[in-house]
């Protein structure tokens, strides 16, 4: 065990000769060394899953561009070493305890940051997109800094990416009839890129639904990335023929018409969901102007009673 803990601590500063040795210049003023460190609850306060580490990758970039993939000291801390006169040096963490349910990319040297560092894997068997219910992601911005001569310490706090959304229609039976009706979910992008932001690909989601005991549709819940700035998210409702008449108080509808597509709330503000956001879309035709609201999920399912 001393032989083991002795190798450790010859390890570690063999690591900050080099490191020191890689920035050096004339008298080494410029020369910066940080020590990033990984907090171990995310940036809600819940403790990180056990498995998360396994699959979490460093990612160093500096001016934008992608120079290697950083490993963790003995001591779980991520060394780094650069020119104080860089204008930019980023280590950026991305993280899945699910990674068989995502897209991993490993950039080249030289990708700019802004490329795709992770995206939605498309399930052929359900037709569908899939995300996992974890994607953390963190990343430390050389800006400013506390040192003392040339070393300086970050601690970097993850955030888990991924949005889950689903929407409730009432009264959709007592103004269009027993359907078939399909719902669309617009507004989404398909790959992350290592800045953090939602970037590619337009992509749509056809959620299955159900209806409950007072006759609302009910969606499964929808897992994606957070809205691209700029964009919002829009619900779309169709009805299909359903090759017999149905009791309606609305008439002349055709294969696959479209019922409504919304895309603003009651106040007329655009529906944005951001990193971590677990919402439900409320559709209400209960009344001559339809109504659209958005609420958090364990709110809604709070006021559910159950008989």
């Amino acid at each position: 065990m001393m032989k083991i803990g002795y190798f450790n601590k010859l390890l570690a500063c063999c690591l900050i000769i080099i490191a020191i040795v890689s920035c050096i210049d004339d008298n080494n003023a410029n020369c910066i060394m940080c020590y990033v460190s990984v907090s171990s609850k995310d940036s809600t306060g819940k403790v990180l899953p056990l498995n998360l580490m396994i699959n979490l990758r460093a990612y160093l970039f500096k001016n934008g561009k992608f120079e290697r993939i950083v490993t963790a000291e003995p001591d779980g801390k991520y060394l780094l070493n650069y020119d104080s006169r860089m204008d930019s040096v980023s280590l950026v963490m991305i993280g899945t305890s699910e990674k068989d349910s995502l897209v991993m990319h490993t950039p080249d040297e030289g990708d700019d940051i802004g490329s795709m560092a992770t995206g939605v894997k498309y399930d052929s068997v359900k037709e569908q997109y899939i995300l996992p219910s974890s994607l953390y992601y963190g990343v430390y911005n050389y800006t400013s800094h506390k040192s003392v001569n040339n070393i300086t310490w970050a601690n970097i706090v993850l955030i888990n990416k991924p949005v889950t959304v689903r929407v409730v229609i009432r009264q959709l039976k007592e103004t269009f009839g027993e359907g078939p009706y399909r719902v669309v979910l617009s507004g989404f992008r398909n790959f992350m890129s290592f800045t953090g932001e939602s970037k590619g690909d337009s992509i749509t989601y056809s959620p299955k639904f159900k209806f409950d005991m007072d006759d609302q549709l009910v969606t499964d819940a929808v897992r994606s990335l957070p809205s691209m700035i700029g964009e919002h998210l829009t619900v779309s409702v169709y009805k299909s023929q359903s090759g017999k008449k149905s009791e309606s108080r609305i008439s002349g509808l055709t294969s696959q018409q479209l019922l409504i597509s919304a895309d603003r709330d009651e106040t007329g503000k655009y529906v944005s969901l951001c990193s971590g956001d677990n919402k439900v879309v409320i559709i209400d035709f209960n009344s001559k102007n339809i109504t659209m609201s958005v609420i958090p999920w364990n709110e809604y399912i709070r006021n559910i009673v159950i008989p």
